[in-house]
């Protein structure tokens, strides 16, 4: 659901996304192959300290897949610069696009127009204008460096390889799945606030939840 909150399953579908080769990509990325090759298993993930992201079974199942969770120091946005960086390109390319997003928010308000109410844009649409951005992100060179992201990508991994998940399904099983107000995990069965255990049906459980 792209209108839930930030979870642990927002988590684990970016790390499948990151994980597969991207081949949705625009038309305007034919003239550069290597796009679809940027992907592969994550060594370490930095996260806020949302206790969705810092709770037990989230550390589980990252390491079982040979991924490593560190916490990002609270009220230091600094400690992710990177990313954060990355997300004000992402954002500025993207409202570049957008209708009204060229404005101020208080510019709009002033001239009656209500972007939440007047938009009309659709989630695949919206989705269209982030791959555009992620393109342009990749084979524009960053601001005071030789050569493309995509091309420094394209050397390491003909350097290093590509680690890759070979069946990232598993971690569906592994980060369990939700149906309220039952959780269910690699640690048992939470319900009611009372905890079950049974580790031949826990598993069976998680077996069946991987499907969905």
């Amino acid at each position: 659901d792209p209108f839930e909150p930030p979870s642990i399953y927002s988590v684990m579908e970016c790390i499948k996304r990151a994980n597969r080769p991207k081949t949705n990509l625009p038309n305007c990325a034919n003239p550069f192959p290597i796009l679809k090759y940027i992907f592969g298993r994550f060594d370490e993930l930095v996260v806020d300290n949302g206790r969705e992201f810092a709770g037990v079974a989230m550390q589980d199942a990252l390491a079982d897949v040979g991924i490593s969770l560190r916490l990002a120091p609270v009220g230091s946005p600094t400690h992710k610069a990177i990313v954060e960086r990355f997300f004000a390109t992402l954002n500025t390319l993207v409202l570049q696009k957008l209708p009204g997003g060229v404005f101020r928010p208080e510019l709009l308000r002033e001239l009656g127009y209500d972007p939440r109410k007047d938009a009309a844009l659709t989630l695949a649409q919206l989705e269209e204008l982030i791959w555009h951005a992620l393109v342009l992100h990749h084979i524009k060179p960053p601001e005071g460096k030789p050569l493309p992201r995509a091309q420094v990508w394209q050397a390491d991994a003909e350097r290093y390889s590509i680690e890759v998940l070979a069946d990232d399904s598993q971690l569906d099983k592994m980060l369990g799945k939700v149906e309220y107000p039952c959780l269910v995990t690699r640690s048992g069965v939470a319900l009611f606030g009372l905890h079950f255990h049974d580790q031949g049906r826990v598993e069976g459980l998680l077996e069946d939840l991987v499907p969905k």
